[in-house]
């Protein structure tokens, strides 16, 4: 059964330990309190940052209280609360609404076993357009609390007692698999300047002998363009000359043949006088 903010505020009442440092000031009703109509806000604690180095901020040893969670980056956050919950009570978390439309995306939430003891954690990745600003005791997470109808058997912590509640939730292994650039946004925009650098470095380089081929291939094609038009009329006046060649042939020849024609005209003559 899903409680109400009245059962909430006599569970928390009644056993304020379920749910340590839950402040709810002076009106639990109130639009300051973490009971809301059906849910229980829990607030952000430490914030830890995949691939730091050893004794630098951020990592297991030295938690963060306020980061600005660049766009495409991923960060644990720890909450401020630590949960002890009886084994006829369990929950569920993730983040609100005011949250996620910020583009903040929450990759483990989920629910809560009966007898679980410790702070939780979460994997959060900034999937919007600007830096999340992360910050100790702002609202990161929605908790619904059930109540069993009957108790579990065995609880969380009985059926795990090497877990334990520790110093903190988060352990190092769990930080050195997760991807501090989980969209690579960073990796992807130096490849583009160093893209962009060639290409600026190539046409510094090949533009100046570009023109210059160009300039050259102009110049020869002026040429060869005007070395055709000489060719061309050369071509006309050869085959002028061709003709006129031609006609000069016919007339050489008519000339020969009237000589000829001439000349046996005469020699009939001759040979008629003498009859």
């Amino acid at each position: 059964m899903l409680l109400s903010d009245g059962e909430l505020v006599a569970l928390h009442q009644n056993n304020p330990h379920l749910i340590t440092n839950l402040a709810l000031g002076a009106d639990p009703y109130g639009h300051l309190s973490p009971i809301q109509p059906s849910s229980i806000d829990l607030s952000i604690g430490n914030i830890f940052l995949p691939e730091v180095q050893r004794f630098e901020y951020g990592e297991v040893n030295y938690p963060l209280e306020e980061h600005f969670l660049k766009p495409g980056h991923t960060a644990v956050v720890e909450m401020l609360q630590t949960l002890n919950l009886p084994n006829d009570i369990a929950a569920f978390g993730f983040p609100p609404a005011s949250v996620s439309a910020q583009g903040l995306l929450m990759t483990n939430p989920g629910h809560i076993d009966p007898g679980y003891s410790g702070r939780l954690c979460f994997t959060v990745i900034n999937m919007g357009q600007e830096s999340f600003h992360l910050k100790r005791g702002a609202s990161i997470v929605t908790l619904l609390i059930f109540r069993l109808q009957t108790p579990a058997q065995r609880g969380y912590g009985q059926r795990n007692p090497q877990a334990g509640v520790r110093r903190t939730s988060v352990i190092q292994g769990w930080l050195s698999k997760l991807s501090a650039d989980f969209l690579n946004i960073e990796r992807r925009a130096e490849e583009v300047a160093q893209g962009a650098e060639r290409k600026a470095r190539w046409q510094a380089a090949w533009f100046p002998l570009l023109g210059s081929l160009l300039a050259i291939a102009g110049v020869i094609y002026q040429t060869q363009s005007s070395t055709n038009v000489k060719i061309n009329e050369l071509e006309k006046k050869l085959a002028i000359l061709e003709e006129r060649a031609k006609f000069a042939n016919y007339e050489q020849r008519l000339k020969d043949i009237e000589e000829k024609a001439k000349t046996t005209l005469d020699s009939s003559s001759q040979t008629s006088g003498k009859r």
